[in-house]
């Protein structure tokens, strides 16, 4: 019934404010009914604080509790309230999931180009505790990748958990013709005071955190000549050029170049060998080649 004075409904969420907000009333202020309002509903009004957390959907997470108090009616101080359990709020997440999200599928390098290419990697929400996001190389001959920062190491932190951080992966130029290259990049993390972001269950966009890797080649097989013509003259000495192989054979193997002349005159010229071996070792090292024009004494047409 009516109360014989004002009655104060004191509304407090158990949580501190942590998770929820009480709008209405403000923060502190109770509800005011008097003999002539006494019953007309008065709103309360909450709101969950957006705090970056995955934490799903959370069933009771917080307890408003009401209390009244009159120091003019006696019946209504300290009345019992209901539900005497005050009321239940659950919590639905906004969307934040534990998650290591990586800006590419895949990649593409040119061998040599030592700028690289860049990949981001953020977290989805924030962690309880550091977390160590490790990236490694696999697949045949992938030590001519490199990764930086060194090791392929990123930490992130509480404080900056959604600022993204950048691996960045550069083909060396090996000088080997070995055509297209493919590789895989794995990223894992872990978390010492965060179970959500340690180990193998860690969730990875894309899925298992795996990103494609293509090195395009820039080296050929072949053999490169210091001259494309040369003019040489009976009696006059010899004319040198050299040869050099475009890319480096395959480790303790010597390539053999044969050479030999062809052509209207070619019987009067002459090379100071027929055969250059050149060692692995010295792939890149011109080797000397001369060529001779015999004096026939006969004057040509």
């Amino acid at each position: 019934g009516a109360p014989k004075g004002a009655v104060t409904v004191s509304v407090v969420a158990d949580d501190g404010g942590d998770q929820v907000t009480v709008l209405s009333p403000a923060d502190g202020v109770p509800l005011v009914f008097d003999a002539a309002d006494w019953s007309d509903p008065q709103t309360v009004a909450v709101a969950a604080v957006a705090d970056d957390y995955a934490e799903g959907t959370v069933e009771g997470a917080v307890t408003i509790t009401l209390a009244a108090t009159s120091g003019d009616d006696a019946a209504y101080d300290g009345a019992a309230v209901v539900p005497d359990a005050g009321v239940s709020v659950s919590i639905y997440d906004d969307g934040e999931r534990d998650a290591v999200a990586v800006s590419a599928v895949a990649v593409r390098l040119a061998e040599g180009d030592a700028g690289g290419v860049g990949v981001s990697v953020v977290l989805l929400s924030r962690p309880d505790d550091d977390v160590a996001v490790t990236a490694t190389l696999s697949g045949a001959g992938a030590s001519f990748v490199s990764l930086a920062p060194a090791g392929g190491a990123l930490l992130f932190e509480p404080d900056d958990w959604s600022t993204p951080l950048t691996l960045t992966l550069t083909a060396d130029d090996d000088f080997v013709a070995s055509g297209q290259q493919a590789f895989s990049l794995s990223l894992a993390a872990a978390s010492a005071g965060d179970a959500a972001y340690d180990g193998a269950g860690v969730e990875m966009l894309p899925a298992a955190g795996v990103v494609g890797v293509l090195v395009e080649d820039d080296d050929a097989v072949g053999v490169r000549l210091s001259a494309a013509a040369l003019v040489v003259a009976e009696g006059a000495g010899a004319k040198a050029y050299t040869i050099v192989l475009r890319s480096k054979p395959a480790a303790s193997a010597s390539v053999v170049v044969a050479l030999s002349l062809d052509g209207d005159g070619a019987d009067y010229l002459a090379l100071s060998e027929e055969t250059v071996t050149i060692p692995a070792a010295q792939w890149n090292v011109p080797q000397a080649v001369t060529v001779t024009a015999v004096d026939d004494d006969v004057a040509a047409a």
